[in-house]
């Protein structure tokens, strides 16, 4: 019988920012699709991932109870779906801690660590939660949504700033499970403190690095995968090569295609060929 070769270690793409809400995601998932849609099989990782409760309750209600996950966020569905490697079903694996934040991001509601896929799933609730959920409309989207209160274990407080080193062997679990999927390419997206790195994190090859409405792609800039902000912010600045578009404002309808466009240009201005070979 003839042994199966073990898969090559996927090129890593970072895509990171300078604060939230600046596109990260849009250009993440956009970079999934358009690697994928020219041959290389690629899947989106977020290893820490925070959602604002209010930005939540469509998602909560119309999603959460279809899924054995109970607390994902938007932006781990999007990368889950950019890729036909993964499925919402994989939503957990694609993103294996997730913060669930009210009024504000430093203020922590309730965290999820793990994965369903992967059996490793818990669920922590702050006083905060506990106190919110004693409102009626919070008690009546909890029920709808199936946020899993009573499966949470109960804490004073949740760090929301500790992110990056909280539950680093399930992290390390999802992106092994992720690989094992034969992805050529992996898309890291992480923020400022929250870099997309955990114990074990392997190199990362190029970085996407989003601020003041401009995009900037870093070809093999070979970043240590326990690169620190102030590490990755040196090695950007001393960078032989460095291309850059402007982040273009779209109707929602129009973003992604805007987005993928984006990337596309970015690739090609790198010299980093769209479609690649499949793994091996």
């Amino acid at each position: 019988m003839t042994e199966k070769s073990p898969l090559a270690p996927p090129e890593i793409y970072w895509v990171i920012g300078d604060g939230t809400d600046v596109g990260k995601t849009t250009i993440a998932s956009a970079l999934v699709r358009v690697l994928n849609r020219g041959g290389t099989p690629t899947v989106g990782f977020k290893p820490y991932a925070a959602a604002l409760l209010r930005n939540l309750v469509d998602l909560m209600v119309s999603k959460y109870p279809s899924s054995a996950c109970k607390l994902y966020g938007a932006d781990a569905l999007a990368l889950a779906e950019a890729s036909p490697l993964t499925t919402a079903d994989h939503v957990d694996l694609v993103s294996p801690v997730q913060y669930l934040c009210h009024p504000d991001w430093p203020s922590t509601l309730m965290v999820r660590t793990g994965s369903s896929c992967l059996g490793n799933t818990e669920y922590f609730a702050s006083d905060s939660m506990l106190s919110l959920a004693k409102r009626g409309d919070i008690q009546a989207l909890i029920e709808r949504s199936g946020l899993p209160l009573d499966q949470s274990v109960r804490v004073a407080k949740i760090e929301y700033q500790r992110a990056s080193a909280l539950a680093q062997k399930k992290v390390q679990q999802a992106f092994g499970r992720l690989v094992e999927m034969g992805p050529a390419t992996v898309v890291c997206e992480g923020a400022a403190m929250f870099l997309p790195s955990w114990a074990g994190c392997p190199e990362a090859n190029s970085v996407f690095f989003l601020s003041a409405g401009m995009v900037h792609l870093f070809p093999n800039l070979n970043l240590p995968g326990a690169a620190t902000a102030q590490g990755v912010a040196a090695a950007m600045k001393g960078a032989s090569a460095r291309v850059t578009a402007p982040l273009y404002m779209a109707e929602s309808r129009f973003r992604d295609k805007v987005a993928e466009q984006i990337v596309t240009k970015l690739l090609e201005k790198s010299g980093r060929p769209i479609a690649g070979p499949g793994r091996t």
